[in-house]
C-alpha cells in the first residue's frame, strides 16, 4: 500500500493539481468573454449545473446546488434574461417550471466539448484501452470519494446545526 501511495504521489503532486485547477478556471473565464451577455463565474457554474442535471426544476437546482430557494430564482431569473437558461411550465404540473439550456449556451459548450473531443482523441492515440480503463476507475473512484466526504460534511452541519439553534434559542 505505501508504495502505490508513493507512485501517486509522485504522479499527482501538487504541481500537477495546480496546473488542472487553473487550466479549468482559465477554461472558466474565458468561455463567456467574448459574449455580448457574459456571465459571472457562479452564473456559469449554475448553467453548467443546469445543463448537468438535465431540465431540472428550480427547486431541483436549488437543492443541488445548496442555494436557498429566493437565491436559486434569482440565479435564474438572470440566466433567462442573458438568454442562457429558459424557463418551461411542466406539462403535468402546471406550477412547476423546468430549466432549459438555449441554443445561446449549446453554442458555447460546443466550443467547450470541441476541446474535450480533441483531448478524448489525444489520450485515445498516447494510452492503451488498458491504461485508459484504469485512468476511469482512478476519475471514478475519485468522484465516489468526494461524494462520500460531501455526504459525510452534511451529516456533521446537519447534526451542529440543532445544537446551535438550542444555545441561541436559550440565550
Amino acid at each position: 500500500m505505501t508504495e502505490k501511495r508513493a507512485v501517486l504521489s509522485k504522479a499527482w503532486s501538487a504541481e500537477t493539481n495546480n496546473r488542472v485547477r487553473l487550466r479549468v478556471f482559465q477554461k472558466m473565464l474565458n468561455r463567456f468573454r467574448g459574449s455580448d451577455a457574459p456571465l459571472t463565474l457562479t452564473e456559469e457554474l449554475c448553467v453548467e449545473i443546469i445543463h448537468s442535471l438535465g431540465e431540472p426544476t428550480i427547486s431541483e437546482f436549488a437543492e443541488f446546488s445548496h442555494l436557498s430557494a429566493p437565491n436559486a430564482t434569482y440565479k435564474v431569473n438572470s440566466l433567462v434574461r442573458k438568454g442562457y437558461i429558459e424557463k418551461v411550465q411542466s406539462e403535468t404540473d402546471h406550477r412547476e417550471y423546468h430549466l432549459h439550456v438555449t441554443d445561446r449556451y449549446r453554442t458555447q459548450y460546443e466550443l467547450s466539448d470541441t476541446d474535450m473531443r480533441r483531448v478524448r482523441s489525444r489520450l485515445s492515440r498516447q494510452f492503451t484501452s488498458q491504461q485508459l480503463e484504469t485512468f476511469t476507475q482512478v476519475l471514478t473512484a475519485i468522484t465516489d470519494l468526494e461524494d462520500e466526504m460531501q455526504a459525510e460534511s452534511e451529516r456533521k452541519t446537519a447534526s451542529v446545526k440543532p445544537a446551535a439553534q438550542t444555545e441561541t434559542a436559550s440565550a
